[in-house]
């Protein structure tokens, strides 16, 4: 039967046309999904090579369609299964991306880092889900992939993304209420739902609220904004710009935030992002970037932990006690 399939494909790839081809798919694919049950790997691979020359061409409908039929037959072709990942068309992506077990997690994480906004949805209710990849679909997806995320109790959250999400939730109720029913968050989460209605505890919950004294005159979206203009520089080394932004934001003299950045301490960093409301992955990210950085676990545990016991309220005035001296 296969030697035969394999005529007919070899036939339809030199000589048929776009409807021979489909016949040929749709024939080949029937054929595997009724005995994929009783295959052994090496039948399931010949299958897979068979099925991979005729769906590459295809066209998205069919290219859907043979996802859908893919995405919970738990030996299906991994090659196949891995083209079909990889699709730009969220219909042709999204069935293997959300429900195949037979996409590995280096797969995984660099679809998360290439697709849009429907791919890292489908990502996002995965039955199974690694930090290494919920990282990337926290830091890139918009609110409702982080709070597919949240909700889906099966997918493993690193403690540097619990603080994203933790400072997000600060504007995000609902990202809050399903935050709040993780089981899995660190002890110093506990109670993030006291933290956030603090005042003085962070970014307002929705951005009708005030925003913190020093930033007044900046909206939430301002600040978010601003912030990935400020990773974006500092990524780039351009410290000096970085810096004047910040400054303008807590209202403090440029060379008070230049000092920040450049210090070797994090300390004085880790106040001026909790005063303009910059979040916990934006700081980790500039002091990965700081020279001749090499911190434990540990370490970073502490910092983390700095950083999120410390309030704005906090930050703010001990920023306004250095920065009188800085205009003295």
């Amino acid at each position: 039967m296969i030697e035969s399939l394999l005529a007919d494909v070899e036939r339809a790839a030199t000589s048929g046309g776009a409807q021979s081809r489909r016949a040929i798919l749709r024939r080949v694919t029937h054929l595997f999904t009724a005995q994929a049950s009783v295959l052994g790997e090496a039948q399931v691979q010949a299958f897979d090579d068979v099925i991979l020359v005729l769906a590459r061409p295809a066209e998205s409908a069919s290219r859907a369609a043979l996802s859908n039929i893919l995405a919970d037959i738990p030996n299906a072709p991994a090659k196949v299964v891995r083209d079909l990942a990889y699709d730009a068309a969220a219909s042709v992506a999204c069935p293997v991306l959300a429900r195949s077990a037979r996409i590995v997690e280096d797969d995984l994480v660099t679809i998360a880092g290439m697709r849009g906004q429907e791919h890292l949805g489908a990502l996002a209710r995965r039955s199974v889900l690694n930090e290494r990849v919920t990282d990337v679909l926290v830091q890139r997806g918009g609110p409702a992939v982080r709070r597919t995320v949240v909700a889906n109790n099966r997918a493993k959250l690193s403690e540097t993304t619990f603080g994203t999400l933790a400072d997000l939730a600060a504007a995000d109720a609902d990202l809050l209420e399903m935050l709040e029913e993780r089981a899995d968050k660190p002890n110093h989460l506990r109670h993030l739902r006291r933290a956030t209605a603090d005042p003085g505890g962070g970014r307002p919950k929705s951005p009708g609220m005030p925003v913190p004294a020093s930033a007044q005159g900046y909206t939430v979206a301002d600040i978010e904004q601003q912030e990935k203009v400020v990773v974006a520089l500092l990524a780039r080394g351009n410290i000096q710009q970085a810096a004047l932004i910040t400054a303008r934001i807590a209202d403090i003299p440029t060379e008070m935030a230049l000092g920040a950045f450049r210090s070797s301490d994090h300390a004085p960093l880790l106040l001026l992002f909790r005063t303009v409301g910059f979040g916990w992955t934006s700081l980790r990210l500039f002091i990965e970037a700081k020279p001749e950085v090499d911190m434990t676990p540990e370490e970073w545990r502490g910092v983390f932990e700095t950083y999120h016991a410390l309030t704005a309220r906090e930050a703010r005035r001990t920023v306004r006690l250095v920065a009188r001296r800085f205009r003295v």
